[in-house]
């Protein structure tokens, strides 16, 4: 009774306070503060150090190091990235730029990048146009994407890392549907090359076009891909993937080239030219179980890679060099692998891979701590790369990363012929 009396002198006091005449159900928002902004930025600020321990024994130190010889490298790596975008009506304008520093003992570079920088114009929700530099991001694939055709390829060790775009023009169309095939998207891209544009895509004075025909068939996605232009081969793919559960993700991808370019070096020393046709796939799973651990594994065929006895006259050609300049302080031998060196020294320039990542979220409940465990094995030569980290977020707009990575092979294996054994790395970022 008691509480009922009370709650009865509460509710007229309630009523004593409100206004003459106030509904006490009516509720004024002034919704218009609640718009977002048209304005949008942010970014980071970060600060790496790195300790390479070299290999000596390695051809690529070997041509890298042949007149500064080294056991240990230490780098500085400051870093900026800011991005924005601002919205008008259906036009949006996004940038991204990042610059960088690299400095260690034998010198310091600088190097600064717009990444992005488009209009994105999208009258209707089932049409748009982007205009300007960007990154077009097509194909399943974590690590690997053999059907990007249009974008630069990835970091195997930082697949997640923001890359540079091209300057393109590209149209979309997307219908949704009822029924089994539930969306259908087509995305066209223009991608001119001039002295001036684009000029590391390939052959100058052309324009490459590109389209990816996508399909939401039931849970499954589709992609059909084709490019044709002067400045790179013709080719054909399709991408694929599908949840099997909640926490289980398959994926594929298959791409063709007709007509490759390439050139190999021979048993004589000549360097052999032509073309071939080059079929690259790649196989692979995501998963996520209960106890927060993300396991990703691809197995990537690089149908245009060397083969390893094509990859040990490489290595045998750095060898004879690096005698020669031993013995006679000329380098013309090192100067000739140094001009296959953008072929044969790339990431991944082999045959067969298999790419493994587990990444733990806060085990046994360690908040904002997140161990990983990155592996990629050559499976020609049976060497790889092995990469223990852990990171951390526990303060405030800020990341910690610590990195260790060890490259293992032997001589005349492609990690076994690297120019550093392993690298350690802190890595410091404070978001804005």
């Amino acid at each position: 009774m008691r509480l009922w009396l009370g709650g009865g002198w509460l509710l007229l006091v309630l009523l004593a306070a409100a206004p003459a005449g106030a509904d006490p159900y009516d509720f004024d928002f002034d919704l218009t503060a609640f718009e977002p902004s048209p304005f949008s930025w942010g970014g980071y600020a970060e600060i790496k150090g790195e300790h390479f321990r070299l290999n000596q024994e390695g051809a690529f130190y070997k041509l890298r190091y042949y007149r500064e010889p080294r056991s240990n490298l230490n780098r500085l790596s400051p870093a900026f990235q800011l991005e924005g975008s601002y919205r008008y009506g259906s036009a949006v304008l996004r940038g991204k730029a990042r610059t960088t520093a690299w400095w260690d003992e034998l010198g310091r570079e600088e190097q600064s990048d717009l990444l992005e920088g488009y209009l994105s114009l999208t009258p209707e929700p089932s049409r748009s146009l982007d205009l300007g530099k960007k990154v077009t991001r097509w194909g399943t694939g974590y690590a690997f994407n053999p059907v990007g055709f249009v974008e630069r390829p990835k970091d195997p060790d930082n697949p997640e890392e923001s890359r540079e775009g091209f300057v393109t023009a590209g149209l979309e169309f997307t219908q949704s549907r009822v029924g089994r095939l539930r969306t259908v998207s087509l995305s066209l891209v223009a991608l001119p090359v001039t002295r001036e544009l684009n000029e590391d895509f390939g052959s100058v004075d052309n324009l490459n076009l590109a389209a990816n025909l996508y399909l939401l068939h039931r849970d499954t996605d589709i992609n059909l891909l084709a490019f044709t232009g002067n400045s790179r081969s013709t080719r054909f793919g399709v991408a694929a993937g599908r949840n099997l559960q909640t926490n289980f993700t398959i994926h594929g991808e298959l791409a063709h080239i007709p007509r490759q370019p390439f050139q190999t070096l021979q048993a004589d020393g000549t360097v052999a030219v032509g073309t071939a046709s080059v079929t690259s796939y790649l196989l692979g799973l995501r998963y996520l179980t209960a106890r927060q651990l993300t396991i990703i594994a691809e197995y990537y065929h690089n149908g245009g890679g060397y083969r390893s006895e094509e990859l040990d006259r490489f290595y045998d050609l750095v060898r004879e060099g690096h005698g020669e300049y031993l013995a006679t302080g000329a380098s013309t031998t090192l100067a000739r692998a140094a001009s296959l060196a953008s072929g044969y020294g790339i990431p991944l320039a082999g045959r067969d891979y298999l790419y493994t990542r587990l990444s733990w979220r806060e085990p046994a409940d360690i908040l904002y701590f997140t161990p990983a465990l990155t592996l990629i094995i050559n499976l020609d030569d049976h060497s790889s790369s092995l990469s223990p980290e852990v990171s951390y977020t526990g303060f405030t707009n800020w990341e910690g990363r610590l990195r260790f990575t060890l490259l293992s092979g032997d001589g005349g294996s492609e990690y076994g012929e690297k120019a550093n054994r392993h690298r350690l790395e802190l890595r410091l970022r404070r978001f804005f």
